[in-house]
């Protein structure tokens, strides 16, 4: 009798590895617990509006720091929502792990291996620009090690990325639903809440936006995918915001960006330019200042 011995095929073997070099990846990060070092009295996160600098590297959070005379980070990262998304593609990792909610549960439960794994898995595997993943990689390296217990303020400011990406506003029947922009928004204020409950919380409404070639789409009369307009964005935000007790400023009413003066102070219909970053760094230091 013949005993016929099924050897696997070298393409199987590679996949196999692969599998349990990412286990392993995960399993080690798991076990990586960063020592919080760095102290900062404001954290800002979003997403590129937040992150992106003006034409000669300005910053609204360094006129904010300079006029509050206070440490800041900023931490935005470009392309990421309030809501988490689902797709494992590394065009929509940001998305997902990188996300303020995903963002929100690493800091609170300082557990950071899902973000490092995706690091890991784009650097081996995908080849992501390097200065894409020295962007991501460092403010996570920093974001990881800061003690949030001496923050005094932490500014959120999300949402046009869920506009313009077409994430659902809300969803009625399951209020803490991660991938709409109020679950996400909710279950990130619970958390944060409940472990820092001496950090003072501050939301910051996105910004008016034109989008576009021709900035044809203004953000009061297009929608996207299974969103709203921006409007629902903004006004969801601070129904959540009186619901949680945590503080709110309308940017995109108050800022003095609308669409009279979206020329002077976006460089494309949303991101500011050097003009725009000095306005919000002032419009934000003097709603600190009075409150």
């Amino acid at each position: 009798m013949r005993i016929h011995i099924k050897v696997p095929t070298k393409k199987k073997i590679i996949m196999h590895l692969i599998a349990l070099f990412l286990v392993g990846m995960v399993v080690w990060f798991a076990l990586q617990k960063e020592e919080k070092t760095i102290q900062y009295d404001i954290v800002v996160l979003g997403d590129s509006i937040v992150g992106n600098v003006g034409e000669e590297g300005e910053s609204f959070t360094t006129y904010l720091g300079e006029n509050l005379n206070k440490r800041i980070f900023k931490g935005g990262i470009g392309g990421t929502t309030m809501s988490r998304g689902s797709s494992p593609k590394w065009s929509s990792i940001s998305n997902v792990e990188w996300s303020m909610v995903k963002l929100a549960e690493a800091i609170c439960y300082d557990d950071w291996k899902n973000q490092k794994a995706t690091m890991a898995y784009a650097e081996s595997f995908i080849g992501i620009n390097n200065q894409v993943l020295s962007y991501f990689g460092t403010t996570m390296d920093t974001l990881s090690k800061i003690d949030f217990e001496q923050v005094g303020i932490l500014i959120i400011g999300h949402g046009t990325n869920d506009y313009n990406s077409g994430k659902a506003v809300d969803n009625p029947q399951e209020p803490y639903d991660k991938t709409t922009f109020g679950g996400a928004l909710r279950h990130s204020l619970r958390i944060l809440k409940e472990t820092y409950p001496n950090l003072r919380i501050v939301l910051m409404s996105p910004l008016y936006c034109e989008l576009g070639e021709e900035k044809e789409r203004k953000c009061y009369n297009t929608k996207y995918g299974n969103g709203g307009y921006l409007e629902e964005y903004v006004n969801l935000e601070k129904q959540i915001a009186e619901e949680f007790g945590v503080e709110w400023i309308d940017a995109y009413r108050m800022s003095g960006i609308n669409e009279k003066t979206s020329s002077i102070y976006l460089t494309d219909g949303l991101h500011l330019n050097a003009e725009g970053h000095k306005l919000i760094g002032e419009f934000l230091a003097e709603y600190f200042e009075t409150n």
